[in-house]
């Protein structure tokens, strides 16, 4: 899935990886990250804009179907 999200062109892109096993770290920098886990043992993309978060995808086909719905600006 990274690699999905490094091909599109979304310049005001953040990208936070979370490792479920060892995230005390990540958590100190980025409180929110401790609302996103992976659903059913899988990882779990979670697409947010602005103050909303999209419904999680699970796939790297569904998460390139859900970023080409984005503006680009």
């Amino acid at each position: 899935m990274l690699a999905v999200v490094y091909r599109c062109y979304l310049p005001h892109r953040r990208v936070v990886v979370k490792n479920p096993h060892d995230y005390a770290d990540l958590i100190s920098l980025v409180p929110a990250a401790r609302d996103y886990d992976e659903i059913d043992g899988k990882p779990t993309a979670f697409v947010c804009q602005g103050y909303t978060c999209l419904a999680p995808v699970q796939s790297a086909a569904g998460l390139e179907d859900l970023l080409a719905t984005l503006p680009r600006g």
